[in-house]
C-alpha cells in the first residue's frame, strides 16, 4: 500500500519524470551540497525579512514571528533533506515503470497525490463512455491519436521504388485491360473489401496478356522468371503471382514499420485489429486493413483518370489526410504540453523549496495548491471531451453500418473520409480550450475566464473559416 503511494502516474512522459526527479534528489541528496547552501543562504535572508518586519510592526508585532520562522525552518530542511524514499514512475500510455530512489517525501507524495486523482477521475469518466481499458480512451493514446493512425494507415502507400513501379505496370497491363474486355467491371473493384485477393486471383488474369516487371538489385539472365534490371517480360499469371507475394511481404514488414515510425506506436498492430472493428464498423482489420488501403491507393495513382470516370472518389483521401493531420495539431501537441507542464512542476521543487524559506511561503504553497488542482482539472476536462467525441463518432459509423454493406472499399472510403473530417476536425480545435477551461476552474480567475471566451470565439471563426475553405 505505501509503495502505491508512491506511485506517480504519467502518460507518455514516463522517462522526462523519471529524469526530472532523478534531477531533483540529487539536488536534495546531500546536507552538504551545493543546494543545502543555496538553502541556507535563502534561509539567512528570510530571517533578515522577519526581523526587519517584526522591529517595523512594533507594537503591533507578533511575538511568535520569529519562532514560526524557526519552527518552518526546520520542517522545511527535515522533510525535503532529511525524509528520502523511492518513487515508481508508471507510464500507462506506454506500458513502461521507472524506479527513482531518494526523492524528497514532500514531492514523492504531492506528486502521486495529483497523479492518482487524475488516473481516478480518468477512469471513471472512461468507464462511463464504456471506454476503460480500450486504446483510445484518456487513459491510453485518446480518439484523437486513433483517428490519426486511421488516417495514416489509410494513406499507406508503397514506397519501395520497383515494387511500386511494377504494380503500376501491372495494374494498367493485367487489370485494367480486364475492365476492358469485361472480365472484371468497375462495380467489382469499388465495392470490393478484398482488392487483394481480387486482383491477384488466378482466373481473373490472362494467360496471354505479359507485363514487365524491373528490378534494378539484380542482374538479367534471358529467359527470366523473376524482375532484373533490364525488365522481365512475364505473364499476367506470373507476374501477379509474385507481386502479391513481394506486396504481402512488403505490408508485412516495412508497411508497419513505417507506419509505426510515422505515429510513434509500439502498439500498431493492436490499434489496426481493434480501431477498424470496434470504431469504424468495418470488417478488415490489422493486416488486411492495411492491404486494403495499399492496394486501393496504387489503384488510385495507377490511373485516375479512369477510376474518376466511374464516381469511384479518388481525391478525398487524400484531402481528408492532409486535413486530418493539420487539425489533429492539438492532440499532438496538448499532451506534451501536459507532461512539459507535470515535469515542470516536479523540476521547480527546488526553487519552491527557496521561496518557503522566505516570507514568500505563502506564496509558493498557493502555487503547488493551484498549479495540482489545474493538472486534475485539465485531466477531467480531457476525458470528458475524449468520451463525447469518441460516442459521436462511434455513433455516426454505427448509423451507416446499419444501412446496408458497410465495408472498407473504393465506394465507401469518401464516406469514412467525410465522418472523420467533420469531427475530428472540431474536437482538435476545441481541444485547445482543455488547458484554458481547466484554470480558469483551478484558478476562478477572471482574467483566465476572458480569455477562454476569446479563445472560444476564435475557434469557431477558425473552424468556420476551415470548412469553407474544404
Amino acid at each position: 500500500m505505501d509503495n502505491f503511494k508512491r506511485t506517480v502516474f504519467a502518460w507518455g512522459y514516463g522517462d522526462s519524470m523519471a529524469n526530472a526527479l532523478q534531477g531533483v534528489a540529487t539536488l536534495f541528496g546531500a546536507e552538504e551540497g551545493a543546494f543545502f547552501g543555496v538553502a541556507k543562504v535563502a534561509a539567512l535572508l528570510g530571517f533578515i525579512a522577519t526581523l526587519l518586519a517584526y522591529f517595523s510592526a512594533r507594537a503591533m508585532a507578533d511575538p511568535l514571528r520569529i519562532v514560526k520562522f524557526y519552527v518552518v525552518f526546520i520542517g522545511v530542511v527535515s522533510l525535503f533533506f532529511g525524509f528520502r524514499v523511492p518513487v515508481q514512475v508508471q507510464d500507462k500510455a506506454l506500458n513502461q515503470t521507472y524506479v527513482v530512489q531518494n526523492v524528497p517525501y514532500p514531492v514523492a507524495y504531492v506528486l502521486a497525490f495529483i497523479t492518482q486523482i487524475e488516473d481516478a477521475i480518468a477512469r471513471q469518466v472512461d468507464r462511463a463512455f464504456r471506454l476503460e481499458g480500450h486504446y483510445c480512451g484518456s487513459q491510453k493514446m485518446g480518439i484523437f491519436a486513433c483517428s490519426q493512425i486511421m488516417a495514416q494507415a489509410m494513406d499507406m502507400r508503397v514506397v519501395d521504388p520497383y515494387l511500386y513501379f511494377n504494380l503500376t505496370n501491372f495494374f494498367q497491363d493485367c487489370v485494367f485491360t480486364n475492365i476492358l474486355d469485361g472480365t472484371l467491371n468497375a462495380h467489382q473493384l469499388e465495392t470490393s473489401d478484398n482488392l487483394y485477393s481480387l486482383i491477384f486471383n488466378h482466373s481473373y488474369l490472362h494467360p496471354a496478356r505479359f507485363t514487365v516487371l524491373y528490378d534494378g538489385r539484380r542482374p538479367c539472365t534471358y529467359p527470366c522468371n523473376e524482375p532484373c534490371g533490364g525488365g522481365c517480360s512475364m505473364s499476367c499469371v506470373d507476374a501477379g503471382a509474385y507481386l502479391s507475394s513481394a506486396l504481402s511481404r512488403w505490408v508485412n514488414y516495412h508497411g508497419f514499420k513505417a507506419l509505426s515510425a510515422t505515429v510513434g506506436q509500439t502498439v500498431l498492430m493492436d490499434l489496426l485489429n481493434m480501431v477498424p472493428t470496434q470504431i469504424m464498423h468495418l470488417s478488415q482489420m490489422g493486416t488486411g486493413f492495411l492491404m486494403q488501403a495499399v492496394l486501393m491507393n496504387q489503384f488510385k495513382e495507377t490511373y485516375r483518370s479512369w477510376a474518376a470516370s466511374y464516381g469511384m472518389g479518388l481525391t478525398e483521401q487524400g484531402i481528408f489526410t492532409k486535413g486530418q493531420i493539420e487539425r489533429a495539431t492539438a492532440n499532438r501537441y496538448l499532451p506534451l504540453i501536459n507532461g512539459i507542464l507535470h515535469v515542470l512542476f516536479a523540476s521547480l521543487v527546488p526553487v519552491l523549496v527557496v521561496f518557503m524559506l522566505t516570507p514568500l511561503m505563502k506564496g509558493a504553497l498557493m502555487f503547488t495548491f493551484i498549479f495540482g488542482l489545474w493538472m486534475i482539472v485539465w485531466k477531467f476536462t480531457e476525458a470528458v471531451v475524449n468520451g463525447f467525441f469518441y460516442s459521436k463518432l462511434y455513433g455516426n459509423f454505427y448509423n451507416f453500418a446499419q444501412q446496408g454493406r458497410w465495408d472498407f472499399n473504393l465506394l465507401n472510403a469518401p464516406v469514412i473520409s467525410a465522418l472523420l473530417v467533420d469531427h475530428i476536425s472540431l474536437a482538435s480545435s476545441l481541444y485547445w480550450l482543455i488547458p484554458t477551461v481547466s484554470f480558469v476552474v483551478a484558478s476562478l480567475g477572471g482574467y483566465a475566464f476572458h480569455s477562454f471566451a476569446t479563445g472560444l470565439g476564435g475557434v469557431v471563426q477558425g473552424t468556420a473559416q476551415a470548412s469553407a475553405g474544404d
